[in-house]
């Protein structure tokens, strides 16, 4: 069975990478778990694990990332949302970030995670040197004084599937991960039907595939500068 399930993958695979409607997505989980009118498993269940899917998937792989601001204020040093749309409960990584100072200077800042904090040397109220991102707050350091009020911090992030649909959400996944998406349904649908060998195998082949993006492409050590 293991053998014709892994077959039938390596067939099918090529072309699920270009349904982008929720209606092509189920359609390609039926065909993958050889149920194409629904009579065991209903459309909304399909459609509720590829939901879990776009969201699982953006967080373990940082695969959508974009880019917003933060309004620097006199004495503020921690920041609750940015100045965008984007509330910091759904970042799921900051990957980098800059400020820009009343020169207009572009001055990058350095992570730093919570408990290296009591580490940090001694400093007085001033430009930005250091960001943190900790219990849905981005902290700031030095605390801004009056010259740095209402500059900007740019950040650049990695966050949670953000569309108000499904359709929205499936769009925001790069193309190279869409795939990963009916498989991590098809592995929730033979797991309702209790065909464990099925799911465990195309769960594990799901996480393989994770991993591998995250290695290749999305979690990548930064170049070595050249003299």
């Amino acid at each position: 069975m293991k053998k014709y399930l892994l077959i039938f993958l390596m067939v099918v695979f090529p072309f699920v990478a270009y349904a982008a409607e929720p209606a092509d997505s189920v359609l390609i989980v039926r065909y993958m778990i050889n149920e194409t009118t629904a009579s065991f498993w209903s459309d909304a269940e399909i459609q509720e694990w590829l939901d879990q899917g776009v969201s699982d998937i953006t967080s373990r792989t940082l695969c959508f990332q974009i880019s917003d601001t933060i309004t620097l204020a006199t004495g503020t040093y921690e920041y609750a949302t940015t100045t965008g749309s984007v509330a910091v409960s759904a970042i799921v990584k900051i990957l980098g970030a800059f400020y820009i100072s009343p020169d207009n200077e572009y001055i990058g800042l350095k992570r730093i995670e919570a408990a290296q904090i009591a580490d940090l040397p001694f400093m007085i109220p001033g430009p930005p040197k250091y960001f943190c991102h900790y219990a849905n707050k981005i902290i700031i350091l030095p605390v801004p004084t009056t010259a740095e009020n209402a500059q900007l911090v740019r950040i650049y992030f990695a966050r949670q599937a953000s569309g108000a649909s499904l359709a929205l959400r499936i769009a925001d996944l790069p193309t190279e991960c869409k795939p990963l998406l009916y498989l991590f349904a098809a592995a929730m649908a033979w797991k309702k039907e209790h065909r464990l060998v099925e799911s465990d195998t195309v769960y594990k082949m799901y996480l393989e595939k994770i991993t591998a993006l995250k290695q290749e492409v999305y979690n990548t050590p930064p170049e070595i500068l050249t003299k």
